[in-house]
């Protein structure tokens, strides 16, 4: 299952990534090892919020392909 994680550094800087994991303590654990210095906020399976993500995350991709041309 995917799990969307909001993770938020020392300086506020926010970070959002998706994590596959059988529930959400086995995604906490998950981010925690993986970015050891930020905090684990919000974590949510909902369909709508993880598409949205990626939806967001493809547009940025292309808008920096377009920047380099």
């Amino acid at each position: 299952m995917k799990f969307l994680v909001h993770l938020t550094g020392e300086r506020g800087r926010s970070k959002s990534v998706i994590i596959d994991a059988l529930d959400t303590k086995e995604a906490e654990k998950v981010a925690i090892k993986e970015f050891p210095s930020l905090e684990v906020g919000r974590i949510t399976s909902d369909s709508g919020s993880i598409s949205y993500f990626e939806g967001m995350k493809a547009i940025k991709k292309i808008g920096h392909m377009k920047k380099g041309l």
